[in-house]
């Protein structure tokens, strides 16, 4: 007998537990996001010897890269995602709605 699966979106996994991870703090609502980062990784010749070494380079840089687009929850309040967007210090940031893909 073949046991049904079940997946859960990672979002959903952190929303349930933002009491333990904010103790002491009163969570009023949550909205799921994510940020993309201009994430370009040079690869000269002479480097491309240690290929690994300098993509993990890139990685490691990536999250301090531009902001080039925050992707918001459609049911964001827009308040809310106006201080997403001024909090990601690019004025060349698009802010992008989305809905879930169903299970």
């Amino acid at each position: 007998m073949r046991c049904p699966r079940s997946f859960v979106w990672l979002d959903q996994v952190v929303a349930a537990n933002l009491q333990p991870l904010f103790p002491g703090m009163r969570i009023l609502q949550s909205h799921p996001f994510r940020v993309t980062r201009d994430a370009e990784v040079q690869i000269q010749e002479l480097e491309a010897e240690d290929l690994l070494e300098t993509i993990e380079r890139g990685v490691r840089q990536r999250r301090f890269g531009r902001v080039v687009r925050v992707t918001v929850d459609k049911a964001m309040p827009p308040d809310v995602r106006a201080i997403l967007v001024e909090n990601s210090r690019s004025m060349r940031t698009t802010c992008t709605p989305w809905t879930r893909p169903s299970a």
